[in-house]
């Protein structure tokens, strides 16, 4: 699942703060269309993992090490 897997990267810190997510460039990495992707940004921003903005796109938000470390705490097992 592509939420999944995004959640996983943002929370390894395989993807770096302030990265900008585009939609139809993780479309074509998870050989997807753009509504799956765009779904799981939603669910990620309301985690406060990414912030979502209107013609802005989204991004992974910069989280101090206290912020990761509660998002990390968050995770389902």
């Amino acid at each position: 699942m592509i939420y999944d897997d995004l959640k996983r990267r943002i929370l390894s810190g395989e993807l770096k703060a302030d990265v900008r997510l585009v939609i139809h460039q993780l479309a074509v990495s998870y050989d997807s269309s753009d509504i799956p992707v765009r779904e799981a940004l939603k669910e990620l921003a309301a985690e406060d993992l990414i912030e979502m903005s209107p013609h802005k796109g989204s991004r992974l938000r910069n989280f101090q090490s206290k912020n990761a470390r509660y998002a990390r705490d968050k995770k389902e097992p």
